[in-house]
């Protein structure tokens, strides 16, 4: 009987176990494994009725702490920087009866990835253009009210084929620093160190709560690491952790910060000094900061030191990403201008017949139905007959987003909606592609399969009023949520090798 109910619990969790190939939510395929952590796993994905690739972070439900989700902390964190440059977009997020789990954008390798790869050292022009675009990164989460708290190269990417655009990724411990009214947090004590010990300010390490100028204090042992390759208090000889984390803030306290930046430009030294003197509820002077990296950067190019392209932009198949997308801006830019000049093709057609008929219509849509009373009513002329008919075919043969669109603004509205459309198309699952592909799922057959106590439930976040529902449902699943935090180690923190933006990416045959 033992035996029997062991067995029954083995299947009973293998049955729910993720692997690559399984289909979640009925039409998402996990394709390969590039990630896992203390709390989940992290999958590519393929969308499979649209090809779309995106990145899926799992997390088991029944390991989270006293109901505590770091995987919805970010998810939170995600729809609030929403459309902001540098940040991956959150696509969907669900949950089932083992797992939440979110999909995002697709980005490149992380920094520390790229900096193993480059023999543990980048030029300074790498590291100041990474600092210039870090800085504006944290002036745009602070301007969320929230603040990162474990800021590292692990949780800094780059673009997949946007190659030389700098994300800022996993919020799973950041917080929010104030409320709604701009009341700010108080500085109280905290039960152990928050952040990765390596990277952590001494007030983390103090056991103390964090701000803003923790953020940028955070980010200056960042970009010391980037331009160094280590950090001093890095292979310490120590046995357990709390020995480890007690050696590191001893290090931090008494080492200054001349010697720390020590062989480096002035403007790393005066960021460290500008952060340690800022109050605990003071705002960063953001353009100062940026003004300090933007300076040496100037000085780098007047020397004839400075370089146009990120050291990683040299990788071959990092140059193939880079080249496939200037391809692809290039075909869609070429598509726009086609697209301008068919508009002005039809607006002078219709001013034809305008001129012709010799009446006053206001939009295109008062154009047509003109020609239909014209030609009800066999008020047209022999000689104008087949002029009329080539206006009238232009016309309904083309697709409007507004048929009753004035014609004076024409040329250019009409634009406007094809890019907010080709939006749309790039945001939105489509159905075009379902019978085309051998592997799509049938979803009548998948619902039957389905476990009738599995609770499926899919967001799609392509609107700030759907962002906002979102927001306020997992609010209400986790509405003392703000006020838990979680100590983290920097062993047991995830790390993305391989995460990779651009809203779904569509696999090709490059990526096979």
């Amino acid at each position: 009987m033992r035996s029997t109910k062991k067995h029954a619990t083995t299947h009973a969790e293998n049955s729910f176990k993720l692997s690559v190939g399984q289909i979640i939510a009925q039409k998402f395929k996990l394709i390969d494994k590039v990630g896992q952590g203390s709390f989940g796993m992290i999958f590519k994905t393929e969308n499979l009725e649209t090809g779309d690739i995106f990145a899926t972070k799992f997390e088991k439900r029944e390991e989270n702490q006293n109901g505590m989700s770091l995987l919805v902390r970010e998810i939170k964190v995600l729809i609030e920087v929403q459309e902001f440059e540098g940040f991956p977009q959150i696509v969907f997020y669900g949950r089932d009866e083992h797992y939440n789990y979110f999909m995002q954008t697709y980005l490149g390798q992380n920094l520390e990835h790229l900096l193993k790869r480059n023999n543990y050292k980048f030029s300074l022009c790498t590291v100041c253009r990474i600092g210039i675009n870090l800085i504006d990164r944290l002036k745009l989460l602070h301007s969320k009210n929230l603040i990162h708290r474990d800021l590292k190269p692990d949780n800094i990417c780059i673009g997949y084929e946007d190659v030389d655009q700098i994300y800022l990724i996993d919020f799973g411990l950041s917080k929010y620093y104030r409320d709604q009214n701009g009341t700010h947090i108080p500085q109280i004590d905290k039960k152990g160190i928050i952040g990765t010990a390596r990277y952590a300010s001494l007030t983390a390490h103090l056991a103390k709560e964090q701000s803003r100028k923790d953020d940028i204090e955070s980010l200056g042992y960042v970009l010391v690491y980037l331009a160094k390759g280590k950090l001093p208090w890095m292979n310490l000889n120590t046995t357990t952790k709390s020995e480890k984390y007690q050696k590191i803030k001893e290090f931090k306290q008494q080492l200054t910060l001349e010697k720390l930046c020590e062989g480096l430009p002035k403007c790393f030294l005066n960021l460290f000094i500008y952060a340690r003197g800022l109050d605990f509820q003071g705002e960063p002077d953001y353009a100062f900061l940026k003004e300090l990296f933007q300076k040496q950067l100037q000085l780098e190019s007047q020397q004839g030191l400075a370089n146009l392209e990120y050291e990683w932009e040299r990788y071959p198949e990092i140059k193939k990403r880079k080249s496939r997308l200037q391809t692809n801006l290039l075909k869609q830019k070429i598509g726009i201008s086609s697209h301008i000049q068919k508009n002005q093709f039809i607006k002078v057609q219709i001013q034809k017949f305008v001129k012709i008929v010799k009446i006053k219509v206001k939009s295109i849509k008062e154009v047509l139905f003109q020609i239909y009373h014209l030609k009800i009513n066999k008020l047209i002329p022999n000689h104008l007959i087949s002029k009329i008919n080539r206006v009238e075919y232009i016309i309904s043969n083309y697709s409007f987003q507004n048929i009753s669109q004035n014609i004076s603004s024409f040329g250019t509205s009409q634009i406007n909606n094809y890019q907010i459309s080709q939006i749309d198309k790039f945001k939105r699952f489509q159905t075009e592609r379902k019978d085309q592909r051998n592997n799509t799922v049938d979803t009548q057959k998948k619902e039957r399969e389905t476990s009738p106590n599995q609770k499926i439930f899919i967001k799609q976040t392509t609107t700030k009023t759907e962002r906002k529902m979102a927001f306020f449902e997992i609010d209400n699943d986790y509405r003392d949520y703000d006020h838990i935090d979680q100590i983290a180690n920097e062993e047991v923190k995830i790390v993305f090798s391989n995460i990779i933006p651009n809203f779904g990416r569509h696999k090709s045959t490059s990526d096979l």
